[in-house]
C-alpha cells in the first residue's frame, strides 16, 4: 500500500485528509510539525508528502527545498489556502521543486486526481 505523509499544523486538516487518502486506498500518516515528519521520513520512507505552506517555525517552501536536496525522487504536493497568483510568485521566488499544487478548500476529486497521477 502507498504511504502518504500528510504534514499541515491544522489538526482538522489532518483528519479530513487521512481520511480522504485512506479511503482512495493509501495509507495516510500525520503530522502537524515538520520535525516530528523528519523523524518519521527518515526511519519510515513514504511514497509521497503532502506539505502545507504556513507552518510555525519554517515554510513549507523551505521544508520541500530542503526534502529536495536530500530526495531529489521525493514527490511533495504543496497546499496552500494562498490565492493562486501569489503561491506562484513565492515558488519562482524560492525555486521550490514540487510535483502538484493543491488549493485549499480540497475537493476530492482534485485530491484524488493528484493522487492517481502521482502514485499510479
Amino acid at each position: 500500500m502507498k504511504r502518504i505523509l500528510i504534514i499541515d499544523d491544522q489538526k482538522e486538516v489532518l483528519h479530513v485528509l487521512k481520511k480522504v487518502v485512506t479511503k482512495l486506498g493509501y495509507e495516510g500518516i500525520t503530522a502537524d510539525n515538520w520535525e516530528d515528519a523528519e523523524i518519521f521520513s527518515e526511519s519510515d520512507p513514504v511514497d509521497l508528502i503532502m506539505l502545507d505552506i504556513h507552518m510555525p517555525g519554517r515554510s513549507g517552501f523551505e521544508i520541500a527545498k530542503d526534502i529536495k536536496t536530500q530526495k531529489p525522487e521525493q514527490k511533495i504536493v504543496i497546499m496552500t489556502g494562498l490565492d493562486p497568483a501569489t503561491v506562484h510568485q513565492k515558488l519562482e521566488e524560492t525555486e521550490v521543486d514540487f510535483n502538484e499544487l493543491l488549493f485549499k478548500p480540497f475537493r476530492i476529486p482534485e485530491i484524488q486526481r493528484i493522487l492517481h497521477k502521482l502514485l499510479n
